[in-house]
């Protein structure tokens, strides 16, 4: 009886436990990028006189307020930033688009070796997992809802709700039998 009581009590707080940190995940904190933002924008400051990219660096505003203070990510990846710039988390693969403020707006996809570049206007992001689509100034215009999406090209992305990714040497193949197209709206569309 008491063998039956504590493996129950032990199987609660393992429950419990993995139920707090899913909710401490799905929580992860995004900010959207204001439409009206005041004017200004943040540079990028190295710490020593040259910034070599991979340097400790921080940002200041025009007025030379610290607003992203040293070392609070790994890598300054954009030196001057007006609507939003890129970093790197702590993780060597996790870029992140912070506002002028220094909020995260999403990751930016990593895509060979680097954040994902503007294609047709627009460059893939992802929060909580997902993949969507931003413009060049940053603003989100494909909510992220894909497992899969490629780059716009001649209009169209090639995406999927549902994907499976399968590590090939330093590649990743992605394979889904739900493939579709959308196009800058988000709309589907036959191709």
């Amino acid at each position: 009886m008491i063998r039956t009581q504590y493996l129950l009590l032990s199987f609660i707080l393992i429950l419990a436990a993995c139920s707090q940190q899913a909710t401490q995940l799905s929580k992860k904190t995004y900010h959207d990028l204001s439409i009206d933002q005041e004017e200004g924008y943040l540079i990028r400051v190295p710490i020593d006189d040259d910034y070599v990219m991979g340097d400790p660096c921080a940002y200041i505003n025009e007025k030379g307020d610290t607003i992203v203070p040293k070392g609070k990510y790994n890598l300054c990846w954009t030196d001057t930033i007006h609507t939003f710039g890129i970093v790197m988390g702590d993780n060597s693969k996790e870029f992140i688009a912070i506002d002028r403020a220094g909020r995260k707006l999403y990751e930016v996809y990593f895509y060979d070796n680097g954040p994902d570049w503007v294609a047709e206007g627009l460059f893939r992001i992802m929060r909580a997992g997902k993949i969507g689509y931003a413009d060049a100034e940053g603003h989100i215009r494909i909510q992220p809802q894909f497992e899969c999406a490629s780059q716009f090209e001649e209009g169209v992305a090639k995406v999927a709700y549902q994907c499976e990714l399968i590590p090939e040497g330093e590649y990743t193949i992605t394979k889904s039998e739900e493939w579709f197209y959308i196009n800058k709206e988000g709309e589907k569309v036959d191709q």
